[in-house]
């Protein structure tokens, strides 16, 4: 049996930890403000995020400070003027741009990434930016959240990260540290959430609102009820946070909570790497554009019969790897058609009269001819895709990197190349373990 508490003490940060990142962040806003006063559209800056809500796991704060902008400032005055302050503030400090909704500088300042990101200083509910939100986000956990439910936030986030949803990074579509604050503080606590979201029904509704969302379940951003924290979690990740949840009620060992019981499979015969570079820019956007060119491939391989098992994308410095795991590399070159019933007339015409090959009628009454397959190799149909992107859905930003396309089959991996793809080559663990 595993003791909660013992949870809480590893993710709490130590009272050193704590003075250390306060230091930081004093050292931060400093530099933050004294730029910031030199912009008369700036109306103030906040630190945010689960640093100042006091939810922050141990070792691992990230700071978000925002730059609260007067409403009436145009976007681009307002992406502008966010940039210069960020950069000027922090230029000791090797900043760099990510992109969200709009563009905010990272910069990493005593070994504590420093988020520092625009947003509008307006009323609750007249939001003009995505992140118009956040402090009220800060403000409504640093009110209702009680200190012994911020231990319980922590032991959420840690039982996440456990099972690798955790993050709403595109890349990794989990769940947010807000999203685990509106968890604990709509059930109380980080067992009455394991409780609820283990027996939780198809559409479930978590929290209160007057909108109906289409997706596996909705979770409520507490300050603005027409707003879904779910639609940014993958279906798979919700998925595996219902069966990590129903595993721990299960058998509630320190096994299960640590994600211990990954079996590993060697089917490397079966596995595709698709690799080419990408251009500078931000990684979010390299991100998207990669998971939409999976989806559009992952769709004409099944409209040609290839079966795509499992997939995963990896994406390092300059270069993006997208793994496909295939039942097949090769396909038969003939296949059956399937045709009308014979009481269908005009549609049997049409069908005889279309197709050249052997025709033959089955027992169950319908017309059935042999066809040719088009593509019978796994690198022919991807060699065809990957050089008519437009025609294979690919999108169009991706469209000159997609040029410098290699494929290779996964039993010319090298250990490194098989280190980016190991997410194909094993389950999901605890999850859905029987023991």
């Amino acid at each position: 049996m595993i003791n909660i508490q013992d949870i809480i003490q590893e993710a709490r940060p130590t009272e050193e930890e704590i003075k250390e990142k306060s230091c930081t962040v004093d050292k931060v806003l400093t530099l933050i403000s004294n730029e910031a006063e030199k912009v008369p559209q700036i109306s103030g800056i906040e630190v945010g995020g689960s640093y100042a809500k006091g939810t922050w796991l141990a070792n691992s704060a990230d700071i978000d400070v925002f730059v609260k902008f007067n409403k009436d400032v145009r976007r681009e005055m307002f992406t502008k003027l966010s940039k210069r302050v960020g950069y000027n503030a922090l230029k000791d400090f090797d900043p760099y741009e990510k992109y969200a909704e709009h563009p905010y500088l990272i910069a990493e300042v005593d070994g504590v990434i420093i988020n520092v990101v625009p947003c509008y200083d307006v009323e609750k509910g007249r939001w003009q930016s995505a992140a118009d939100r956040s402090p009220y986000h800060t403000r409504h956990m640093q009110e209702h959240l009680t200190e012994s439910q911020k231990d319980e936030v922590r032991t959420l986030k840690k039982f996440l990260k456990n099972y690798n949803i955790y993050g709403a990074e595109i890349a990794s579509q989990g769940f947010s540290g807000y999203a685990a604050e509106t968890l604990i503080l709509n059930f109380g606590g980080f067992l009455n959430v394991i409780q609820n979201i283990a027996h939780i029904k198809p559409g479930g509704v978590i929290g209160i609102t007057s909108k109906n969302f289409d997706t596996a379940v909705t979770i409520t951003d507490p300050i603005d009820n027409n707003r879904n924290l779910a639609a940014a979690i993958s279906k798979r990740n919700i998925a595996l946070f219902i069966l990590a949840c129903r595993a721990f009620l299960k058998n509630p060992s320190r096994y299960t909570f640590e994600n211990r019981h990954t079996k590993n499979h060697n089917n490397w015969s079966n596995v595709i790497c698709i690799k080419f570079r990408h251009t500078d820019k931000s990684l979010d956007v390299v991100w998207g554009q990669t998971k939409k060119t999976l989806s559009a491939l992952k769709r004409q391989l099944q409209l040609h019969n290839f079966i795509v098992i499992k997939h995963h994308i990896a994406i390092l410095e300059q270069q993006i790897y997208i793994f496909l795991f295939l039942e097949s590399f090769y396909l038969s070159k003939i296949f059956i058609r399937q045709g009308p019933s014979v009481f269908l007339k005009n549609a049997t015409t049409s069908f005889i009269a279309k197709n050249n090959n052997i025709i033959w009628v089955s027992d169950d009454m319908t017309l059935l001819c042999l066809e040719d397959r088009q593509y019978t190799s796994i690198f022919e149909i991807l060699d065809h895709l990957l050089t008519n992107p437009t025609a294979a859905g690919i999108p169009a930003g991706l469209h000159n990197d997609i040029k410098t396309y290699t494929l290779t089959g996964g039993e010319q991996f090298n250990d490194l190349i098989k280190q980016y793809a190991a997410p194909l080559m094993s389950d999901d663990g605890a999850a859905v373990s029987s023991h």
